[in-house]
């Protein structure tokens, strides 16, 4: 068994998924390593929606690709793939997306969401299924469908979504880059 600092220099940001819908156990085993994430307080405010949706994904993905194309930095020398213009969803067909909403009136709500975000992602790639951690989301929910999809979901205008985290079988890895040094500082 791998430790979880094993897991944690294995993973990678994936952005290439097959079509194959993950398997219902591993959703479920992923999804309980995110409510298992600490939070502040022990409030557990974070909602995790779980959308297989593909037509859905593809829209909302669509949308966050926009607003990434407007945010986007002009250094593009990090040579992710995240940068290549062709791309149109920024969920990258992954058959999974769950979405993490916190109340904005929540002060921890960002952290908690993130942290929850971490949880899913090293356990979803201690077994195998790839992830990767997408912003915009408050963003994204701003826009009609992200307003109609929340209200569908039963969640009001006070829940914001802080991250977005697409899951898939991996149909291509990257490879691990190299850790900046120099980045510790002790006192």
């Amino acid at each position: 068994m791998k430790t979880v600092l094993e897991v944690i220099k294995e993973r990678r940001s994936i952005r290439f998924f097959k079509e194959e819908q993950i398997k219902k156990e591993e959703l479920e085993k992923i999804l309980e390593a995110g409510l298992w994430a600490p939070c502040a307080g022990n409030l557990q405010a974070v909602k995790f929606v779980v959308v297989q949706d593909k037509r859905l994904n593809d829209e909302l993905g669509k949308i966050n690709r926009e607003l990434f194309g407007a945010a986007r930095r002009n250094d593009k020398s990090s040579g992710s793939i995240a940068d290549d213009d062709s791309i149109k969803s920024a969920f990258y067909k992954a058959p999974v997306v769950i979405y993490l909403f916190a109340p904005d009136n929540y002060p921890y709500a960002i952290h908690d969401c993130c942290v929850a975000s971490q949880n899913i992602m090293l356990e979803a790639a201690e077994i195998n299924i790839g992830s990767v951690c997408i912003s915009r989301g408050e963003k994204t929910f701003e826009t009609e469908l992200g307003k109609k999809s929340k209200e569908k979901w039963g969640l009001d205008s006070t829940y914001k979504c802080h991250s977005i985290i697409p899951l898939g079988y991996i149909s291509k890895n990257g490879k691990p880059q190299p850790r900046k040094e120099n980045r510790i500082i002790f006192d």
